[in-house]
C-alpha cells in the first residue's frame, strides 16, 4: 500500500501505522523533523516539553504514515524499526555514560582538594 500526498485526513492509515512509537517518543524532535512532525518542536517549551513525548508515541507513527511519502508498509515498519533502534540505543548510551561522567567528575573533584 503506498500513501498518496492527499489531505491529512483523507489518507487511510494501516493498522502497523497505529501502534506506538519508540522512536519518536525517544528522539522526539529529531524524529519530528525528519519525519515533518514539527509539533515534536515544542518538546523546548517548558512543562508542555514533559508530556510532547508522550503525544508524539502514541500518535507518532500515524502523522509518520501521513507526512512522508512510503512506497510500501513494509518500508514504513522498517524505517520506523530502525527509529526505535536508534531511540533505545542512544538512551541507554546516555543512561550508561551519565554516571559514569558524574563519577569521573566526582573523582577529578577530590583529587583537586587534596591537592590545596
Amino acid at each position: 500500500m503506498r500513501n498518496d500526498y492527499g489531505n491529512d485526513h483523507d489518507r487511510k492509515v494501516p493498522n502497523e501505522a497505529k501502534n506506538w512509537n519508540w522512536g519518536a517518543f525517544f528522539l522526539t524532535f529529531v524524529w519530528g523533523l525528519y519525519h515533518r512532525v514539527y509539533l515534536s518542536l515544542l518538546v523546548f517549551v517548558p512543562i508542555v516539553g514533559i508530556v510532547i513525548p508522550f503525544i508524539l508515541g502514541a500518535k507518532g507513527s500515524e502523522w509518520a504514515w501521513k507526512r512522508k511519502e512510503w512506497e510500501s508498509v513494509e518500508e514504513f515498519t522498517t524505517s520506523q524499526r530502525w527509529w526505535r533502534n536508534l531511540g533505545l540505543a542512544v538512551t541507554l548510551g546516555v543512561v550508561i555514560a551519565f554516571p559514569i561522567i558524574i563519577g569521573l567528575l566526582n573523582i577529578l573533584y577530590v583529587m583537586g582538594d587534596q591537592g590545596r
